[in-house]
């Protein structure tokens, strides 16, 4: 549901219909998926707790429950670490919380930061990718938008905002909604 109006929104933001890809709506903002952004807070805040004192209660308790879950004491554990090793798992990086479980060390703030948003990036931009090679509904939206990053028109409006009107046109023109297979040229008269 969070993702459907998270997806809903950016097509009232552009102004876009509907029926409008999802795919298309989003990678023209650079938004990634809802999913993604709530495991990057769930992997910033689990890296604060490993960075935490040794002493300190919650790194105590986390360490005890990661433990558990390593060692599987507990058949199918559920909560914070197995949500944190699903993502991990899914942004390629279970390297850095295996090795945490091993040796106790930790990357720092900001390198661990540059590591979740890195993969994070480049995970969510290969499904996208992999989406809209496979459909044919994106064949001329693919030359046009390459990547998840926010179109140019939308940069360019942001700094001159007396253009907005004609960034949308070309947004609109990026994003045409088509509802049957033929095409939207007479090529052949």
């Amino acid at each position: 549901m969070l993702e459907r109006s998270h997806r809903f929104l950016c097509k009232i933001i552009q102004g876009l219909p509907k029926r409008t890809r999802s795919d298309k709506c989003t990678s023209l903002l650079g938004w990634f998926s809802v999913e993604s952004i709530i495991n990057r807070c769930k992997l910033l805040f689990f890296g604060r707790l490993c960075r935490l004192k040794s002493f300190a209660l919650p790194k105590r308790i986390m360490i005890s429950r990661l433990m558990e879950f390593k060692h599987k004491c507990v058949p199918e554990q559920l909560g914070f670490l197995p949500d944190i090793y699903k993502a991990a798992e899914q942004y390629n990086i279970t390297d850095y919380i295996v090795n945490f479980a091993n040796t106790g060390s930790f990357p720092s703030k900001k390198l661990w930061s540059v590591i979740i948003n890195r993969n994070i990036k480049a995970t969510e931009e290969t499904w996208w990718l992999y989406r809209i090679s496979c459909d044919n509904d994106f064949y001329m939206f693919r030359h046009i938008h390459s990547a998840i990053k926010p179109h140019k028109a939308w940069t360019i409006a942001k700094q001159f905002p007396e253009i907005r009107v004609s960034a949308k046109y070309v947004i609109d023109l990026c994003s045409i909604v088509r509802y049957e297979d033929e095409h939207l040229l007479f090529h052949n008269r």
